[in-house]
């Protein structure tokens, strides 16, 4: 989440240099049939989990994503929904029922990238750097902070500006 996070404050032109984020476990009450080779999720165990992100411009919070993935959400009070919002001069709100099948986007990006990934020169390499990423960037790439040492639950940035 906190290289989406940077990917988006690079896209929106957002001088992002904190991303906070947290991670929470849901535990099963009951037993849950997992409906696949995992079998059944016993109580006690893991049954979902919640990652929220947020990506701060100063002391502005500019970018929130929320993630949770649950095995059988309803049966724990959640919609299976993709739900986007941007907030801006023009608030718009996407919300995509049924949802996206992960497993399907991934090998669709990836599928993608091919001619990218080829015609690539060798090193590390950032997505909103394919073509698939739209339009290129504007002056600047987010780039982690190197006076600041990542913690658990935060991310410091740093602009690197284009020469």
């Amino acid at each position: 989440m906190p290289e989406s996070i940077a990917v988006l404050g690079e896209r929106f032109d957002l001088l992002v240099d904190r991303i906070d984020e947290s991670w929470n476990a849901h535990i099963a009450d009951k037993a849950v049939d997992s409906g696949s080779n995992l079998g059944t999720i016993e109580p006690g165990s893991v049954v979902g989990i919640s990652q929220v992100g947020e990506g701060y411009a100063g002391d502005t919070m500019a970018i929130r994503m929320k993630l949770e993935m649950f095995c059988d959400p309803e049966r724990f009070g959640h919609k299976q929904v993709d739900d986007i919002v941007i907030e801006g001069a023009h608030r718009v709100h996407a919300r995509l029922t049924p949802v996206a099948v992960s497993i399907q986007g991934a090998g669709i990006m990836i599928m993608n990238a091919v001619h990218d990934v080829i015609a690539a020169q060798p090193g590390l390499c950032n997505v909103v750097n394919f073509s698939m990423g739209g339009r290129r960037r504007g002056g600047f790439e987010l780039v982690l902070d190197p006076s600041r040492g990542p913690l658990h639950d935060r991310t410091w940035l740093v602009p690197q500006f284009k020469q």
